[in-house]
């Protein structure tokens, strides 16, 4: 999954022969606004994965099956002023054929991964508190709602720093 991918003056990412790029479905028609797309490696099936269409260019989807049942895995990347990508997870969650089980009563399970910009004290380190500001956390609200309502757990565990910059790595050496 990658967020604000760079996109060249083809309108592609950069990925090689091991890897087939998943688009948001307008991509061609402003490839500069992607900022969600999927890598699938080569070695999985075709046969075994479908693209999700999605509207916005920031959110990416593939729909996976086997004996396992159905996963669907949704790439978001949300914008820092707002949270139009959200909207839209929230219109495919509530229409009535996304929940529905795919292949005879196997189990269906979802993955969303992405970056949120947003701060909130479930997932963030507590020294960041400055962070947890009344507008941070009522930005962060729509996303809880969506976490909440669907039952998502998150697979990172809090504290865990998603960015790395030089001058975190000098205030906290590994």
């Amino acid at each position: 999954m990658l967020q604000e991918p760079h996109i060249d003056f083809l309108g592609r990412t950069r990925a090689n022969s091991h890897w087939i790029p998943i688009y948001p479905l307008r991509h061609l028609d402003k490839p500069k606004a992607t900022r969600s797309i999927i890598l699938v490696n080569t070695k999985i099936s075709t046969n075994v994965w479908t693209p999700i269409k999605f509207e916005s260019p920031d959110v990416t989807g593939i729909q996976m099956h086997g004996d396992y049942g159905t996963l669907r895995i949704i790439n978001i990347y949300n914008d820092c002023k707002h949270a139009e990508s959200l909207k839209t997870l929230e219109l495919y969650m509530k229409d009535p054929a996304t929940r529905a089980h795919p292949i005879g009563g196997n189990p269906l399970r979802y993955i969303w991964m992405g970056d949120f910009n947003r701060h909130h004290p479930l997932w963030d380190e507590e020294r960041n508190e400055h962070l947890f500001t009344r507008p941070n956390l009522a930005a962060a609200r729509p996303l809880l709602n969506l976490i909440t309502r669907y039952g998502m757990k998150m697979a990172l565990p809090k504290d865990i720093p998603t960015l790395g910059s030089d001058g975190y790595k000098k205030l906290h050496p590994s």
